[in-house]
């Protein structure tokens, strides 16, 4: 459906982010992150992974509020897609930053079960979530078939 671009949220209280963060940056930025396993977090270490950058990773949690009130806390930094950004409001008393070069992309996808026929409701939510704007909700880097 969407690609949006991971973001580097930091407390208030770091010093200021520049517009965009080399990946390798996050090899000294202590980061509270989401507890394995979780899609974001593969995504983080996978991108991570493949150029050699060792996360610190100083704190798990299981919910994005619980992240965005330890970074606001100051514990740490942590990566998060634009949506989640937009979607808790979450710019208030942060600092953020696009990651890259590379850049990290959330892939969004509505997936449906294959093996069995599709009931109405989930044909109609499907419809209903095929036809939202994403792009109010997240500033998406490139827009997906499907």
């Amino acid at each position: 459906m969407l690609r949006e671009p991971l973001l580097l949220v930091a407390p208030a209280s770091s010093p200021p982010l520049p517009s965009r963060v080399r990946l390798a940056r996050l090899a000294d930025v202590p980061l509270v992150l989401p507890r394995a396993p979780n899609a974001l977090r593969a995504l983080i270490e996978s991108a991570a992974a493949a150029r050699g950058v060792a996360l610190r990773v100083v704190a798990e949690v299981d919910s994005v509020h619980t992240v965005l009130s330890l970074v606001r806390s100051g514990v740490g930094s942590t990566v998060l897609p634009a949506s989640g950004i937009a979607a808790y409001d979450a710019r208030r008393n942060l600092r953020v930053a696009a990651i890259g070069p590379p850049a990290v992309l959330n892939r969004l996808v509505l997936a449906l079960p294959q093996a069995r026929l599709a009931t109405r409701l989930t044909r109609e939510t499907a419809a209903l979530v095929r036809g939202l704007d994403f792009d109010g909700f997240a500033q998406p880097r490139q827009r997906l078939r499907g």
